[in-house]
């Protein structure tokens, strides 16, 4: 039942195909079976390697494809799905996803069930590894503030610093709380320990709110998130997990050509047979050697809705918001649209902030 769920007659499976090995196990599993059929789907830019090596998995075993890639729709449009999408999303993504996220209403008007790789990362051991490389005493005895040292991200630098300040006492007593409920870390093994986190906040805090939005749109199934088998990982030995081998060897046995294709990470490619450490240092290589897809999405949004954008920046309720710092998210604006691109993410992050809290609170833009 991992990759046959129990659908309606009325509806077909489409599995969302990427390059990388989580639906490549999905996609063993489908193909394993002679009683059922599926087809497949991707979205993205053409020039994407994780468009670029799912099309070529598609030809080579002969399946159906739908590929969704449209251009970015007129401003006022545009803006009109940004506020619809932040006020569902409650900030897990940039006010720019809901380009490579707009596509799921396709699926369907053709009456499909879409079956998702998503978060199969948990069962590869890929969450929370910066804290297990430089944290482990912190996990342990449960060392707040240098757990949040190692969690944090930065998004953008907008708000003033006493509530900066506040954000982060606020997240300290979070982990404090979390820690409580946690079993020892001793006890169940300081790999298990951090999965046993990412399930119990990535899980519901990240995934939860895109859910219910993807809920609205298209039936759809999540293997990876399913508790059944969240516990099967957890009781699985953690030696299997790393690196996906249990997943490579599924892929192996049921599907030997899929380990031909290369796996796709942060824009780049590298062999199915390579561990995550040489992948991580081959990636982080061809980046430096400029081999690395980037994907000209964001720029394009933003300039596409830069009106918005710099009227928003100016204006009254912005300028009056008492947690912000109204001359600093100024500068920051004028900055980029003056051609400083390596701040179009805090500008994307700023705009994802500003048009949910005037959801929240139902104030003119």
């Amino acid at each position: 039942t991992f990759a046959h769920p129990t659908i309606l007659d009325t509806k077909s499976i489409s599995l969302g195909l990427s390059g990388g090995i989580d639906s490549r196990v999905i996609l063993s599993l489908l193909g394993s079976s002679a009683h059922q059929s599926f087809s497949t789907h991707t979205f993205g830019h053409p020039n994407d390697p994780d468009v670029r090596v799912s099309e070529q998995i598609v030809r080579k075993l002969h399946l159906e494809r739908l590929y969704f890639y449209e251009p970015i729709p007129p401003v006022e449009e545009c803006i009109a799905m940004v506020r619809s999408f932040v006020s569902q999303t409650d900030l897990i993504e940039p006010a720019s996803s809901v380009l490579k996220l707009r596509y799921y209403p396709g699926l369907h008007a053709r009456n499909k069930l879409m079956l998702d790789g998503g978060f199969g990362e948990i069962h590869r051991r890929q969450y929370l590894n910066r804290l297990l490389r430089f944290g482990k005493r912190y996990m342990r005895n449960g060392d707040a503030r240098a757990i949040f040292s190692l969690m944090r991200v930065m998004r953008a630098d907008i708000f003033s610093r006493d509530v900066d300040d506040e954000f982060v006492r606020g997240c300290e007593h979070q982990i404090a709380e979390l820690w409580e409920t946690m079993p020892r870390s001793a006890q169940v093994g300081e790999e298990n320990f951090a999965d046993l986190v990412a399930i119990r906040t990535r899980f519901p805090n990240y995934g939860g709110p895109e859910q219910a939005r993807l809920d609205g749109e298209v039936v759809n199934y999540m293997p990876f998130v399913q508790p059944s088998l969240l516990r099967c990982m957890l009781a699985t030995p953690v030696a299997e997990r790393r690196n996906g081998k249990a997943y490579r060897r599924i892929i192996s046995l049921l599907r030997p050509e899929l380990t031909e294709f290369p796996l796709v990470k942060s824009g780049t490619t590298y062999p199915f047979n390579v561990s995550t450490t040489a992948a991580w240092g081959l990636t982080k290589l061809k980046t430096k050697m400029g081999l690395r897809f980037v994907d000209p999405t964001l720029h394009e949004f933003l300039q596409h809705i830069s009106e918005f954008v710099q009227d928003l920046a100016h204006a009254q309720v912005v300028r009056t918001f008492w947690a912000y710092d109204a001359a600093r998210i100024r500068k920051l604006v004028e900055e980029y649209y003056a051609g400083n691109a390596g701040l179009a993410s805090q500008v994307d992050w700023w705009l994802t902030f500003e048009v949910w809290r005037q959801a929240l609170h139902h104030e003119p833009g």
